[in-house]
């Protein structure tokens, strides 16, 4: 394409020259058949994402009902410091990042890999600058940046127990920031709260973790079929893999 460039500051190409390029194409049958096996792929990406969504669903209904709407006015009354301690994430400036497997979460949400972790799976994070009130649960040891607040400690609550606790609060109600919104740790430790039966809490994660065990399943393999899917697409649009197809298998 740099040959077809008409020169000036900025390089540029007529549309016409553009149209006129000729490129070599497989069979439309064999176009048809790397359209249905790219398809495919996406198709099963999608089916598990929405399988994903239903899983969270489920233990989120779960949790609500019963420790919502079924709750009792004789349970303990606590802080939510007496069920688990955030703490505030460790600085990792972009040119000390080493690409690696262990999930690096912001406060925006998962923001690349590095080669070593700072806390062990499963963990719970949620945003303390920038961005405030996505909560996460991470199934990977993994790198809590400075803009995120982690679980240091479960007490009462277990791990699944204090995410979806952590998402039913109003967490951007806690704002202490002006420009930058801001989440204090203090103020959340501080916040009155009833404290369900340990049982109850106990008996909520027994039930759920076999869901996020295939959620996390689920996640492995989205990225697999991904890699797959992005791997495969060039190799087949330039002929490097080949795929077989009966003549006239797309004729209408």
């Amino acid at each position: 394409m740099i040959s077809f460039d008409i020169g000036g500051v900025q390089p540029s190409i007529k549309v016409p020259h553009l149209l006129d390029m000729k490129i070599s194409l497989p069979p439309l049958s064999e176009q048809q058949s790397i359209g249905a096996i790219l398809s495919c792929l996406d198709d099963k990406i999608d089916l598990l994402h929405r399988q994903n969504k239903t899983l969270e669903a489920m233990a989120e209904t779960l949790f609500r009902q019963w420790f919502i709407e079924e709750a009792q006015e004789d349970w303990e009354e606590g802080k939510v410091e007496d069920l688990f301690v955030l703490q505030r994430g460790y600085d990792l400036p972009i040119q000390n990042r080493v690409d690696g497997k262990y999930p690096i979460f912001a406060a925006s949400g998962f923001s690349g890999g590095h080669a070593e972790y700072k806390v062990t799976a499963p963990g719970v994070t949620t945003g303390r600058s920038g961005l405030i009130g996505k909560v996460y649960f991470i199934q990977d040891d993994f790198w809590p940046l400075n803009t995120s607040l982690y679980i240091k400690e479960f007490k009462k609550g277990t791990p699944l127990f204090s995410y979806f606790f952590l998402k039913t609060m109003d967490l951007e109600s806690f704002n202490a920031g002006s420009a930058v919104p801001t989440l204090n740790r203090n103020h959340v430790h501080e916040s009155s709260i009833s404290i369900p039966p340990d049982k109850l809490i106990k008996e909520f994660e027994f039930h759920m973790m076999p869901n996020f065990k295939k959620l996390r399943a689920n996640e492995i393999q989205i990225r697999t079929l991904e890699k797959l899917r992005d791997n495969l697409l060039p190799k087949l649009m330039s002929g490097e893999v080949r795929v077989s197809y009966e003549q006239g298998e797309f004729a209408s």
